[in-house]
Formats: C-alpha cells, sequence, structure tokens
C-alpha cells in the first residue's frame, strides 16, 4: 500500500532525521500529494484529494529575531527543524492539523509570551502537545535552558488547557432554530421554480435530509460517490464514504480510496427521486477528478462566474 510515515526514536533531530525527512518529502511528491514544491521552499503545495493546502513555513525574521538570539538558533535552521518534525507527523495527523501546527508554532516565536495567561490568549491550545513535541525535538545543545523554559510553559498551558475542557459542552442553538431551518429549507425546496438556485443549495437539502438519521462528517459527506444510488432488493440505497482512519491509529494515505471506505445505506424514495434529478441536471457538468456527487459549475454558474482552473 502507498503510505508514508516516520516512527520518532530519537531524542532530537539531527542530520539523520533531516535527510529522512527529505526523502518522505519526495515519497509524498511522487503519489501527486505534494505538487510544486521543493523540500527548501518556503511554501508547500498539497492536497488531499478533496481540499487544496498550502503550508507557509516563510518566517519574518525580525519578529523572529529576539526568539532566534534566546536560543541561539538561525531562522533558516529553525525552518528546517519545523519542516522535518512537520513531514514526520505526515501519515499521522491531517494536513489541515499540520498546518495549524505550522501557524501556531510561528505565532510563539513571533509573540515571546512570557506568562501562561498571555500564552493561551494567543494560541490555540489544540496544539500545544504537538508544538511541546517539536521543541522537545529541536537540538538541545547550547540552549537547554532556554528550551526547558518553553517547555515549562507549554506543560503549564496543556494542563490548563485539559482542566478548562473537564466537563465542557458544546453550545446547541435553541430547538427553536432547528425546527425553524427545517421549515424554512422545506418550504425553499417545494416553492423555488429556479433550477440555479436549487442546484446551488442542493449541495445543503441534502445534507439536512440525510444527516438527521445518518451523522456524517462534513469531509465524509462531499467525498460522497458520484454513483451513489443503487436498488438492492426493492429498496433504495446510498453509497456513503466512512472515514476508516479517524481515531484508528492507522497511518493517512491523503487518498480518498484508502483513508475512506463505502458503506450503503437504504433511504426514502423521495432522497433518491432527488438526487436523481441532481444528477440529471448537472450530467453535462464536468466531474471531479475523484467522481464525487457534487460538481463544481453549479456554484459558480448561479453567480454568472467562470469555475477557476484551481477549483
Amino acid at each position: 500500500m502507498d503510505k508514508h510515515t516516520a516512527i520518532f526514536a530519537i531524542p532530537e533531530i539531527d542530520d539523520i532525521t533531516i535527510n529522512e525527512a527529505r526523502r518522505l518529502f519526495l515519497a509524498y511528491k511522487e503519489k501527486g500529494i505534494i505538487s510544486n514544491s521543493n523540500f527548501d521552499d518556503d511554501t508547500w503545495t498539497l492536497n488531499n484529494e478533496t481540499t487544496g493546502f498550502h503550508f507557509n513555513f516563510q518566517i519574518d525574521k525580525n519578529k523572529f529575531r529576539q526568539f532566534g538570539d534566546d536560543l541561539k538558533i538561525t531562522c533558516e535552521n529553525f525552518k528546517t527543524y519545523l519542516k522535518t518534525f512537520i513531514v514526520c507527523q505526515m501519515g499521522e495527523l491531517e494536513l489541515g492539523s499540520l498546518r495549524s501546527i505550522i501557524y501556531c508554532t510561528k505565532r510563539i516565536v513571533y509573540n515571546r509570551a512570557e506568562d501562561l495567561d498571555a500564552f493561551l490568549e494567543s494560541n490555540n491550545g489544540n496544539w500545544i502537545g504537538r508544538i511541546t513535541e517539536f521543541f522537545s525535538m529541536i537540538p538541545a545543545a547550547g540552549r537547554e535552558k532556554e528550551l526547558l523554559d518553553w517547555l515549562t510553559l507549554f506543560d503549564d498551558a496543556d494542563e490548563r488547557v485539559r482542566i478548562g475542557k473537564d466537563g465542557s459542552r458544546r453550545s446547541l442553538a435553541s430547538f427553536e432554530s432547528y425546527f425553524r431551518f427545517d421549515d424554512i429549507i422545506k418550504r425553499f425546496w417545494s416553492e423555488s421554480q429556479d433550477d440555479d438556485e436549487k442546484l446551488f443549495f442542493f449541495p445543503i437539502w441534502m445534507w439536512w435530509n440525510i444527516s438527521g438519521v445518518l451523522p456524517l462528517r462534513p469531509c465524509e459527506f462531499v467525498v460522497t460517490p458520484r454513483n451513489c444510488l443503487s436498488t438492492i432488493n426493492g429498496k433504495h440505497t446510498i453509497a456513503v464514504r466512512r472515514n476508516r482512519i479517524k481515531g484508528s491509529g492507522k497511518v493517512k494515505s491523503y487518498k480518498i480510496d484508502t483513508d475512506y471506505e463505502i458503506n450503503r445505506y437504504a433511504i426514502p424514495e423521495k432522497l433518491t427521486k432527488e438526487i436523481e434529478w441532481y444528477l440529471d441536471k448537472t450530467k453535462g457538468c464536468t466531474e471531479a477528478d475523484t467522481h464525487t456527487l457534487f460538481v463544481t459549475k453549479t456554484h459558480y454558474a448561479k453567480w454568472e462566474r467562470c469555475t477557476p482552473y484551481t477549483s
């Protein structure tokens, strides 16, 4: 199976680790996950077949100077260490998560927060653990005390975040809001005579009608196969993709066919007919390379715009 990963079994980043990261970078590039980029570039272009990402490693040298002087580390060396860490995390974390770690790490070296509250206010606590892991792998020779100070701050921040999250629940809107939205979307769908308008909003309509009984993450929903409908023993079914990697500890390939598995579920005839309507109305549109249900042309056509080349 075409997957690439690395297991950290070393106390810190060294030349061997950097060379291994360069090898992994080329392996991901050969598979099309990284494109039009080189390891030494400040910006990398990546995709997981559903979304494009840019990893921006460019660092403002003026903002970095105080941090660099304190840790006796050059901007270029720090970037190389960060790139090495990020490449070696590929296969374990989503690309969006890796981009967030890069962003938060840059904010840390820019802001130089001197106390815990200021640090938590200026940084996303979700990535403290990963950033701690990165800082612990920066070569320590000549900067032991400075690194220890940062690691202590990260540990305190991580503890604060964990305590703050214990027992917390996501705030939901009032029940009246959900019923109101349900009424609005049903009325819109039954009364609209504008096909362009309905094609534009079809993903929202379908999401609302399917996710109430079949919980799907947004990333699972948008990769629904184009040929999703079938009739089995007289029952209408829909094929959807479920993420087989999430929470499993398995390596991510950033490829739809390997990171997702197909599952079929029975659906009512009304939903089947509406999906058939969408398929018929979009049969002349260019399909995505990933052969997913939704097309982009209808969303740009609504506003009389051409579909961008990169869409």
